[in-house]
């Protein structure tokens, strides 16, 4: 992203989903703030990524639906 042109963390956020994960960027944005900050010379950003609330309150029992653990595909892990 930061090839293509991003030149803010919201940019990478939207180009990439970098961190739309499960730690909603606890893990990741400290490494897109610093390979932002080495592309733009810019000092990196302080606090948070901004939080997306709903555009209105869901019940989380509809948002989890009926399943059981076994049915959650584990994720592949990254081609080297």
């Amino acid at each position: 992203a930061i090839a293509c042109g991003a030149r803010e963390e919201g940019e990478i956020k939207a180009w990439t989903r970098c961190g739309m994960g499960p730690c909603q960027g606890r893990m990741c944005r400290d490494s897109v703030s610093a390979l932002l900050s080495a592309s733009t010379g810019a000092a990196p950003p302080g606090g948070p990524w901004a939080a997306r609330p709903p555009l209105r309150p869901v019940p989380l029992d509809l948002l989890t639906g009926t399943f059981e653990y076994g049915d959650i595909r584990m994720p592949e892990p990254a081609p080297s």
